[in-house]
């Protein structure tokens, strides 16, 4: 112990005043060599002192940088050599002693991070923990002001190498990447392709480490298997956790001390909880990065079907080759067959399947590949001996398969399915009605004439560009001009001018004010202007929809090329183009005053908050990511009865969340609320046997004399309201 002190006063001495203990520090350095050679003898043992030599020298190194520049590379060529026999404590003091000295610049970055990857063999969870963090917290320093290319390279490539030596590093080595993008240092494709790689190992947990790193940013949303176990074992950790530090404060002193750390204690725990329940969009970008999909794809697919893995492992894989088929509109063809054999309402995550089946669908699947597909949901959920949440939900991925390719069903099935419209559950009747208003838009021709509804403009004009509603397979409509384009010229009263050009005349203006004091007229304020030219907007629309469909076309061309659109215009545009998908091209003058009216009280309350837009489509997904979400598969219009045991569970939950549920029911009004109670509070919990003595002494019968004195006030009671 004196000499722990001795060390740490010379410590402390030799980084105030460096040069006056150069000889002093010389001499504790050559004691450390010495018993560095004697270490390196027996390195199964743990040598206390040398420990303290170590991080004292490293504490001091930045003060003689010439005379210890051999002391990083001597403990860098001792765990090269034999980390694994080392002591636990000595291999950690050795390794934060070299994180010390890094973080002074004594040692380069690729040096050390190439020894700490092959540190991760070591059978030390500590250890690993410890390096890893380090090791993803120096990257992010290194390229926080510009990104070091040839450190990343390099480290890069020492990462792949680990990984594909298939060793305990190569898990850890993977998490290191996956960390480092999703913090946004390495967020290049090389190493989201190196991550795609993990996706092809023989090794479970660097296999589950690749799919987990392109899907499971979404399970928060419900695609995860065990999302819903994880929260309930995070909700039971918290109430167990924060019980205890409860009980824990009932014990001792009640000191205001105390009473602060319960409270910072639980809300630690609160906030901790937050952050596990907090949800994260699901980003495409890594998909993106991936440098051949298609192949990709096929590779995953091929090793679903031999593989030996557990069914989670073989869905975060079916889950994967589905994101990539929807994200890149890949030919994968035979992915839906192995679909098709597990859709049966019996089968386990059932629902995930379904959403894979619609992530995988878009518009350039052949469609006798999607038929057999849709037709095996019809067959084993749209059915009367199914349940009304298995038609529901049946009907809801029909939809979501439809809405990306609406070739996908037969007309036949289409008119099968809408009969559920009258269906004594509301949830399988408003999903038969969503399907319904989905065909409305993308081709009424399949539908009943009953169904079809009143036409719309937005239907008339693609009947009329195209010949139909929709597109056969494979046809792309490709239009030389922007749709809905003919309504801002009409807007402006057929000027073709430049919002340019008005700020330009602004700016005139401006410049010609020379405050002399005269009157000047103040223009259209921005909201004035907005609310105008919307109103003209709506009768512009209205005027539009009255065009023949060719002249609109030739109109809207000329529109496009005669004038530069601001946002603003873009704005008006896509407001005329969801007045167009709910306009009837057949309504007589009222209902065309009336819907104008209502475009222009839409239109003006989307001018005045923009971050609220129209988007009406038929094929758009709600997601920023436009893959098919769980939510919308499982999605119920009514919320289904809850049972006696729910409902109990649910007060109980609302009692306890309730601030002010404290007010009501019994209260102890004590000084101490953790005295006994008083014996009236015992009596009533006590069993009535023990009572009942005492309450058959209440319950007697009245004496005659108290009758005569009971029947008298009745009599004079009754005498004095006749007087009345």
């Amino acid at each position: 112990m004196q000499k722990q002190k001795n060390l740490l006063n010379l410590q402390n001495l030799v980084k105030r005043d460096p040069q006056s203990y150069i000889q002093e520090f010389e001499t504790a350095y050559d004691f450390f060599k010495s018993l560095f050679d004697a270490f390196k003898l027996a390195p199964t043992k743990y040598d206390r002192e040398l420990a303290e030599q170590v991080m004292f020298v490293s504490q001091v190194s930045h003060c003689y940088r010439d005379k210890v520049a051999d002391f990083p590379l001597m403990l860098i060529s001792l765990l090269k050599q034999s980390a694994s026999l080392m002591d636990s404590e000595m291999r950690m003091a050795f390794c934060k002693a070299l994180i010390l000295m890094r973080n002074k610049g004594l040692v380069t970055p690729l040096d050390i991070m190439q020894l700490f990857c092959r540190l991760f063999k070591c059978q030390d969870k500590l250890l690993r923990r410890t390096l890893s963090s380090y090791i993803v917290q120096d990257v992010k320093n290194v390229n926080a002001k510009h990104k070091n290319a040839k450190l990343n390279s390099s480290l890069q490539n020492h990462m792949l190498a680990v990984i594909q030596e298939d060793s305990i590093a190569s898990k850890k080595c993977a998490e290191i990447m996956v960390e480092l993008y999703r913090r946004g240092v390495w967020r290049d494709a090389k190493t989201v392709n190196f991550i795609g790689t993990c996706c092809f190992s023989k090794v479970t947990k660097i296999l589950v480490t690749g799919l987990r790193f392109f899907c499971s940013a979404s399970e928060g949303d419900g695609g995860g298997a065990s999302s819903d176990d994880d929260s309930d074992i995070d909700e039971e950790s918290y109430k167990r956790q924060s019980k205890g530090a409860t009980l824990a404060h009932r014990v001792g002193p009640k000191t205001n001390k105390r009473k602060k750390r319960l409270e910072r204690q639980l809300q630690a725990l609160k906030k901790h909880k937050k952050k596990k329940r907090r949800v994260d969009a699901f980003d495409t970008a890594a998909l993106h990065l991936l440098h051949d999909p298609q192949t990709f794809a096929e590779k995953l697919l091929k090793q679903v079907e031999t593989t030996s893995e557990p069914f989670e492992i073989r869905l975060l894989m079916l889950d994967l080759c589905s994101r990539l088929v929807g994200v890149h509109k890949l030919q994968v063809l035979g992915l839906y067959p192995l679909l098709q054999r597990y859709l049966t309402p019996r089968q386990s995550d059932v629902t995930r399947l379904l959403l894979f089946a619609a992530q995988a669908s878009h518009s350039m699947v052949p469609p006798d590949c999607l038929e057999p597909m849709v037709r095996t949901i019809a067959d084993n959920f749209v059915t009367d001996r199914a349940s009304a949440e298995a038609i529901a939900v049946g009907l809801n991925s029909i939809r979501e398969i439809c809405s990306r390719a609406p070739y996908a069903v037969t007309e036949e099935l289409l008119g099968d399915l809408v009969q559920y419209r009258s269906y004594r559950d509301k949830n399988v009747s408003s999903a038969a009605k969503s399907l319904i208003q989905l065909y409305r838009e993308a081709n009424p021709a399949m539908l009943h004439r009953r169904d079809r509804g009143r036409p719309t403009a937005a239907q008339a004009e693609a009947a009329a560009t195209s010949g139909s509603a929709l597109a056969q397979f494979g046809q792309s409509d490709v239009k030389d001009y922007l749709p809905g384009a003919e309504t801002l010229e009409l807007m402006d009263g057929g000027e073709g001018g430049n919002d340019d050009d008005d700020w330009g005349e602004e700016e005139e203006e401006e410049d010609s004010d020379d405050g002399s004091g005269e009157w000047v007229d103040i223009p259209q304020s921005d909201d004035e202007d907005v609310a105008s030219k919307t109103g003209s907007a709506a009768a512009g629309d209205a005027a539009a929809t009255a065009l023949d469909p060719t002249a609109a076309r030739l109109r809207a061309q000329a529109v496009a090329t005669s004038r530069i659109l601001s946002q603003r215009d873009f704005k008006r545009l896509e407001q005329a183009q969801a007045l167009k998908r709910i306009q009837a091209t057949t309504s007589g003058r009222k209902r065309r005053l009336a819907e104008a009216a209502a475009a222009t009280a839409a239109a003006g309350k989307d001018n005045n908050n923009d971050d609220n837009e129209i988007s009406i489509s038929a094929g758009d997904s709600g997601h920023p990511s436009g893959l098919a979400q769980l939510s919308d598969i499982t999605r119920l219009a009514k919320r289904p009865k809850m049972s006696r045991l729910e409902r109990m569970e649910s007060a109980a939950e609302g009692r306890r969340n309730d601030p002010d549920s404290k007010k009501y029911g019994f209260q102890v009004r004590r000084m101490n609320p953790h005295a006994s109670s008083t014996n009236a509070e015992k009596r009533k919990s006590k069993a009535f046997s023990m009572v009942k003595h005492k309450a058959r002494g209440k319950t007697g019968t009245r004496s005659f004399r108290d009758k005569q004195i009971a029947f008298r006030d009745a009599l004079l009671k009754r005498m004095r309201k006749s007087k009345r």
